[in-house]
């Protein structure tokens, strides 16, 4: 996220925020990677896209979303 400069206006700073929103509003809302990332914390969820799974960790295995 790139923060205006300290004089610009509302404006400036709502289409900053729509900008950066914008992927998940559009159904994106998972971090995307090619393999499960390492040491994540419970409840973290991302899409594979080598496998294209949304998987979850439960605290000790990856869990499969179909």
């Amino acid at each position: 996220m790139t923060v205006p400069a300290i004089w610009a206006n509302v404006a400036d700073w709502q289409r900053m925020v729509a900008r950066d929103l914008n992927p998940l509003t559009q159904g994106y809302p998972f971090l995307q990677a090619d393999s499960d990332p390492q040491s994540p914390e419970e409840g973290f969820t991302y899409y594979n896209t080598t496998t294209h799974v949304i998987r979850t960790w439960d605290g000790s295995v990856w869990r499969d979303h179909w």
